[in-house]
């Protein structure tokens, strides 16, 4: 039953300008029995639901979204951009009266620290959602480790989803433990914005790496497993490996060229647009993370909600994880425990893969009740 008198909750997500926004959707719906909700997402978000106000990037993200290269000067208009968006959704929270507001970013700019100051200032309680407890080490440059100590520490509350991301943060940051809010990652469902146009072919077992080329996702892991089956040609098993994903910037991809990769892997370095990352997940058999450094995934999420079965390594974010299923799980950074696991793969009948992509969209379904529940948990002291 719908509480009348819900406070009202505000979320901030600018990571949203693609399959990403299913996130903050899926959270968003978990708590609409208990408050009055709207979220800020990018200008291009796939979705477009009443609660959603997509105020985000609307220049830089379009120009990203329609493949226009837009140099050093997309990053000034993408900060005014940014700083003009939280003004407008600061003076949105006065008039609302707002009682919550939930920045859910990872950039961790200055600007956001004064943003968050200010509200407080007018008595709304200010909740920060942590992404990336432990950061990877490419991508924007962030904090300090003593700005993000101030930083994590004027909020309100915290949002984790594992263990590993709580203990991170009170162990290097001196974060209270009364601040978290814990709940799972959300399960984003990609059949909601399924726009793929591709079907796949049964002839060859297809596994996939999707996702930006960070080396702590353990990419390069993968590809010498790979080698190590096929490097000779002289395997009996039909499959293609395929890696998709964009390059971080001042990243370059190195493939050792005294490893020569076999002709069945296709690399892709690129920004990959919903329908491409949809018709990717599609096309595959097998979603391999080989992460040796992680807290959350989306590419874990979408990848079963489309009834894949996901290798993964056994980094601490992952291996607890209720969408992974234990048999699937390989030693981190190991190039050995994950060949034997593909290999294994590759024997499977196509009857007893099927069973297993049955059981990991088992896993889904059950996945999404427990997240609704233990969610509206982790809010009931808000409400």
């Amino acid at each position: 039953m719908t509480n009348p008198k819900r406070k009202k909750l505000v979320h901030i997500y600018p990571a949203s300008g693609g399959n990403n926004v299913l996130y903050i959707s899926t959270i968003v719906k978990a708590l609409e029995s208990n408050f009055e909700q709207v979220a800020f997402v990018s200008s291009v978000s796939p979705l477009k639901q009443k609660f959603l106000k997509r105020w985000l990037h609307p220049f830089t993200d379009r120009f990203k979204a329609n493949g226009y290269i837009t140099g050093i000067i997309r990053y000034p208009i993408r900060f005014i951009e940014f700083i003009s968006v939280f003004a407008g959704i600061y003076f949105y929270c006065i008039s609302k009266k707002v009682d919550y507001l939930n920045l859910s970013t990872a950039t961790l700019l200055p600007v956001e620290l004064n943003f968050v100051k200010a509200l407080k200032r007018k008595n709304i309680k200010v909740i920060y959602t942590v992404h990336d407890a432990e950061q990877f080490a490419v991508g924007y440059k962030r904090m300090s480790a003593d700005k993000r100590k101030t930083f994590y520490n004027v909020f309100n509350y915290i949002i984790v989803h594992n263990e590993f991301s709580k203990t991170y943060l009170e162990e290097n940051f001196s974060v209270n433990s009364k601040v978290f809010l814990s709940f799972p990652f959300p399960p984003m469902n990609l059949a909601e914005i399924n726009v793929s146009r591709y079907k796949r072919s049964q002839f060859e077992r297809t596994f996939l790496f999707i996702g930006a080329f960070k080396k702590e996702k353990g990419y390069n892991v993968l590809l010498q497993a790979w080698q190590e089956i096929f490097g000779k040609n002289d395997s009996p098993h039909k499959a293609k490996l395929i890696l998709a994903g964009q390059l971080p910037k001042g990243i370059e991809f190195l493939v050792d060229k005294n490893m020569p990769l076999p002709n069945n892997v296709t690399i892709i370095t690129r920004f990959l647009s919903d329908e491409e990352y949809i018709d990717f997940v599609n096309n595959a058999d097998i979603v391999v993370l080989p992460y040796i450094v992680g807290t959350n995934s989306a590419v874990l999420s979408t990848s079963v909600s489309m009834g894949k079965v996901i290798i993964t390594s056994d980094i601490p974010s992952l291996k607890t994880h209720p969408l992974v299923l234990k048999e699937n799980i390989v030693k981190a950074n190991s190039v050995e425990s994950l060949r034997d696991k593909i290999v294994e793969f590759l024997e499977l009948t196509n009857i007893e893969l099927e069973h297993k992509k049955k059981l990991q969209q088992e896993q889904f379904d059950k996945y999404t009740q427990i997240f609704n529940t233990q969610t509206q948990i982790a809010f009931k002291e808000l409400v």
